[in-house]
């Protein structure tokens, strides 16, 4: 069924089909859980990145900023990784229901395959086929990136309550992406 975009869930103690998900028709290049188990992400052969709901396949989001077909997607707590035919892998932060962009990571001189986070969280890896595996130091992208949206967050609430907003708004509702990738003081890589 990967091929024609239809994603089938798989009981492992039965060996039963327990559900599928009907695709658009386009080949399928990875799935991956978000960390509350809820929801899934299809990464098909496009640019996109799409969100599901994991037991009806409604699709609740999408993010995208690759400008070739993305070939994995992966999660660690709010973060997103994504990796692609146009050389690059990216590192995205969730901010209220969406997922922003917050790094582009360049250095591969083909398709980028496939990404992981380390299990502390500190860095990622990438492998490419260029025969290249490169490990990428994050944290002081995600120090960089936390205070830029830290400032946002207070800008926005001072610009509420100057006027007259009682109510709370949710972080990450407003338009904050970082400049394509870029982290809080605009460098676009470390």
């Amino acid at each position: 069924g990967l091929d024609h975009g239809d994603i089938s869930f798989w009981d492992v103690s039965t060996g039963e089909c327990d559900g599928k998900v009907r695709g658009p028709g386009f080949k399928v290049r990875c799935i991956s859980y978000l960390p509350d188990g809820q929801q899934f992400a299809s990464v098909l052969d496009s640019p996109a990145v799409l969100i599901r709901e994991t037991l009806t396949g409604r699709v609740t989001g999408k993010f995208s900023s690759h400008t070739e077909t993305t070939n994995s997607v992966c999660f660690q707590g709010d973060l997103a990784l994504t990796t692609s035919d146009d050389f690059s892998a990216k590192l995205w932060m969730k901010r209220g229901r969406r997922y922003l962009l917050v790094h582009d990571f360049f250095g591969h001189t083909d398709h980028v395959r496939c990404g992981v986070f380390s299990p502390d969280g500190s860095s990622v890896a990438t492998v490419s086929r260029d025969r290249t595996g490169k490990v990428w130091d994050i944290r002081e992208i995600l120090a960089y990136a936390n205070a830029y949206f830290e400032q946002k967050d207070m800008e926005r609430r001072k610009r509420h309550e100057e006027m007259g907003y009682e109510e709370e708004i949710e972080e990450g509702e407003e338009g904050e992406e970082m400049e394509h990738g870029q982290d809080a003081e605009g460098h676009q890589g470390f």
